[in-house]
This record gives C-alpha cells, structure tokens and sequence, in this order.
C-alpha cells in the first residue's frame, strides 16, 4: 500500500504553511478499510496528529492510488493520486 510519507513529502515541499503541521513524530493507524468483501475498490484511512489520510484504488492490474489529506476536519485539504510513485496533485485548498 502506498505509503503517507510520499504524500508527506509532496505536501512538505509544496505547502509551506500545511508542512508546519507535519511533525515527524507523528504516527498514524488504520481505522478503517473497505473492499474486504467485494472487491472493486480497495481503501484505507490513517489518522494522526490531526490529519486524515484516505487512500484507495480500483482493483486492477495497472492501477493508481486515490490520495485524500486533510487537516484539522477540513481546515486545510488535498486531493490528488499516486501512480508508479509520482504524485499528481488534483485540489488544494486552505480555509481561511
């Protein structure tokens, strides 16, 4: 499974303000999968140190990752994907 560092990484050198809020120490668990059953669309969330990690996928041989990340319920939101290890971002966007 795509890892929240990469994002991390994409968030830290594109987000000034956002990457003040990504502490290293800060772990993150799984709280919640779907796809256990039917399998169609596989995700995961992390959560930690007030951020929501959502990634997910289609179930196909050649496919890209989902990517969701937000902070503090909203405050601040990124949405993008990961193929192959690059990151495309799709929305940022910080409450004012």
């Amino acid at each position: 499974m795509l890892s929240t560092y990469t994002i991390h990484l994409h968030i830290e050198a594109n987000y000034r303000n956002a990457a003040a809020l990504l502490r290293s120490d800060v772990s993150f668990s799984r709280v919640s999968a779907t796809g256990k059953d039917v399998v169609v669309y596989a995700g995961v969330t992390y959560m930690g140190g007030g951020w929501r990690f959502s990634v997910g996928h289609d179930v196909v041989l050649d496919y890209a990752y989902d990517i969701k990340a937000d902070y503090g319920g909203g405050k601040i939101a990124w949405v993008g994907s990961c193929k192959d290890g690059w990151v495309t971002e799709e929305s940022y966007r910080k409450a004012p």
